[in-house]
């Protein structure tokens, strides 16, 4: 585990030294959906990024880290790029996921602006919700995806890429559906007033 410059935090009033990766991890609940998202992302063929590498020159670990600080972001009821940089700073799990990079918002919002990342965050956001439901870990109607039951038992197998996972059912048309108004009623408006 690399080592990261000490940082200083407030958790409950009392200041904790955080000394690596490993800190943050421990923070963070074994059912807490930031671990499904790097599950899943972590799970996306190499492939996937060439865009990236095309565009930025960003490798794949960098690639699939922006991947992982947008998908999380999402779930968690952020979608302009000033509200995720700002969850890069004060957050343990964004922290942790993002390995204690901090992108700025200008660039969260051109990469998320690419078409290909953009379908790649809807398959992801897709799969991810609609197993969340099949496995009755969230509500139907939940946008925002909390910490699932410390004690559920949650089927890691549903969470690893599959392009083939869109078949037509329900529970994915629901939730491509809630992915499409939030891309059009939040994301697409916070990247357009934040370019501005």
């Amino acid at each position: 585990m690399r080592r990261i410059t000490s940082k200083y935090m407030t958790n409950n009033d009392s200041m904790q030294l955080i000394t690596d990766l490993s800190d943050l991890e421990e923070r963070i609940p074994k059912n807490d959906v930031v671990r499904i998202v790097k599950l899943i992302v972590d799970s996306v063929p190499e492939t996937k990024f060439d865009v990236c590498e095309e565009r930025f020159g960003m490798s794949v670990y960098y690639s699939k880290i922006m991947l992982k600080i947008i998908l999380y972001a999402y779930t968690q009821s952020k979608y302009s790029g000033e509200e995720i940089e700002l969850a890069l700073r004060d957050s343990t799990r964004m922290m942790w996921l993002a390995q204690m990079h901090v992108p700025t918002f200008d660039f969260i919002n051109h990469f998320r602006s690419i078409d290909k990342i953009n379908n790649l965050v809807q398959t992801l956001y897709i799969n991810l919700r609609s197993n969340l439901i099949k496995q009755q870990l969230i509500d139907t109607k939940s946008e925002y995806v909390d910490i699932v039951k410390e004690n559920a038992l949650i089927d890691k197998q549903l969470f690893v890429w599959n392009e083939k996972f869109e078949e037509n059912n329900n529970y994915n048309q629901e939730s491509k559906e809630v992915y499409q108004e939030l891309l059009n009623t939040k994301i697409l408006p916070s990247i357009k007033y934040e370019t501005e």
